[in-house]
């Protein structure tokens, strides 16, 4: 009895994580995801793929320069209350160390040129360096705190202010790809003001740093860092490797069709900030094994089937959804949607392996999988067409997954979830049969095996929510 009641108060803590986290991540990504009609028709293939050449390499800096520091300050904050004020003081350190350096860089390419083309945007390509360096930490430390309602409000905060900006500066003023970056700087900063105030970060600072656990902390870090750079190998390379091998145009496209999947990658994003959340305040209690084995099942089925009706639409979506000079983008959909699938499931060995402070093991595997995708983008490219290059991406998220999955043997054994690994080859299959022969009928029975090996998790799990829902009436 105790063990049930266990998992109902968990399931109950993760449900309110997950829902107060959802509100305002749903409202900034559901609206974004609603302005490409207006991005694509007001900026070009060749200006909305330099946004999206720009935007990934900012956000791998921030991991580069700040060492992923933000990292260690969510994991530290839980084991380490009454170090509080020094690890937020540590953070607080390497964000402003990563901001200068950027800064310092921006400033001498647009004397020496190191990079061409991004001169006319330097202030705000550093202004959003330094706010999205800011807004990582601050939601880590907001989730350190309990403070997950504020996370959802900064993001209510930052979807509308952004839609504002949006508006007046591409279709009132109309300063095309100047005003999208314009627009989308100020949404971040818009963001992070208003965590600032309300975590009131600077109480947390500490001019004097603890060397000690600054150590700790970057020992933590720095491998979570390289996985990272392994991760957004992964998801961006492709990007540079198609506007390589063909142009902006092209790589316009891609960024385009990513937006369906980043829909998927956002909801499944609530669910595993919420579960990070849970699993570092429920490991070594009674039942946790059990828990996290029924969780791990309900997130895999629900989100493959998903995934999999998503994939069969994806020619209606794209001509919902895009100009008609972006549809050819629903033939990149299917093979980025099962990638971005496995990118969500790999959260759950990945949380195994952050409670074991095992970042290297994570380390391994990103760097296995970011090898993996720079070969393949270039075999499959050459070899396939540009449709290799989400080929790619899909196999090399499954390989990040699979390593995972090995590292976290002992706690995910491999006998455990072999339906699910066959559920897995399925979706690949669908996605391999929407891209290149989209056939219905074949589609529609992978689909209906994918449903037979998964209904039955789903079905117990809905069970679980009416009876606690029943109980809780009465």
């Amino acid at each position: 009895m105790a063990g049930v009641e266990g998992n109902t108060r968990r399931y109950k803590e993760l449900g309110k994580n997950f829902g107060v986290l959802s509100i305002g991540s749903f409202a900034s990504k559901a609206m974004s995801f609603f302005m490409v009609p207006l991005y694509t028709r007001v900026l070009s293939p060749s200006e909305y793929g330099v946004y999206n050449l720009i935007t990934p390499i900012i956000s791998i800096l921030v991991i580069v320069l700040t060492l992923n520091i933000s990292g260690a300050v969510l994991r530290f904050i839980m084991d380490r209350v009454d170090q509080k004020k020094d690890i937020i003081s540590i953070g607080v350190f390497w964000t402003a160390i990563g901001s200068l350096l950027f800064t310092a860089f921006i400033i001498l390419n647009s004397r020496y040129y190191f990079i061409k083309g991004i001169q006319p945007y330097n202030t705000y390509i550093i202004l959003m360096y330094i706010f999205s360096s800011l807004n990582v930490l601050l939601n880590e430390t907001a989730k350190a705190n309990d403070q997950v309602k504020d996370i959802s409000i900064s993001g209510i905060i930052g979807t509308f202010s952004g839609i504002v900006f949006n508006l007046l500066f591409l279709l009132v003023i109309k300063l095309g790809l100047e005003g999208y970056f314009l627009a989308n700087t100020l949404s971040i900063i818009c963001n992070s003001m208003f965590l600032v105030v309300r975590l009131r970060l600077w109480k947390f600072f500490k001019l004097h740093i603890n060397k000690e656990l600054m150590k700790s902390m970057l020992i933590f870090t720095i491998p979570l860092a390289i996985n990272q750079i392994g991760w957004w190998i992964n998801n961006s390379a492709d990007n540079y490797i198609l506007y390589f091998f063909t142009s902006t145009a092209e790589s316009g496209i891609l960024a385009a069709a990513y937006k369906v999947p980043n829909i998927i990658t956002t909801f499944t994003e609530f669910f595993l900030n919420a579960w990070n959340i849970s699993v570092y305040s429920e490991y070594r209690k009674e039942g946790f094994h059990n828990y996290f084995m029924q969780s791990f099942y309900f997130f895999n089925d629900v989100c493959i089937l998903g995934v999999g009706i998503i994939i069969m639409l994806s020619k209606p979506i794209s001509r919902l959804l895009f100009a008609q000079s972006y549809y050819t983008a629903w033939k990149f959909m299917p093979c980025l949607l099962v990638s971005s699938f496995f990118v969500a499931i790999s959260g759950f060995p990945g949380s195994i392996l952050s409670l074991k402070y095992n970042s290297k093991a994570m380390m391994t595997a990103g760097l296995i999988g970011a090898g993996t995708n720079i070969v393949l983008n270039v075999v499959f490219i050459i070899t396939i067409g540009n449709t290799g290059i989400v080929l790619a991406t899909a196999i090399s998220s499954f390989v990040i997954l699979f390593f995972r999955l090995f590292f976290s043997r002992d706690d995910i054994p491999f006998h455990s979830i072999r339906k699910t690994v066959i559920s897995w080859l399925f979706v690949m299959a669908l996605a391999l049969a929407e891209t290149y022969f989209s056939n219905y009928i074949i589609e529609a029975i992978i689909l209906f095996i994918i449903f037979g090996l998964t209904y039955k998790n789903i079905l117990i799990f809905y069970r679980k929510i009416i009876a606690f829902i029943h109980n809780r009436g009465n």
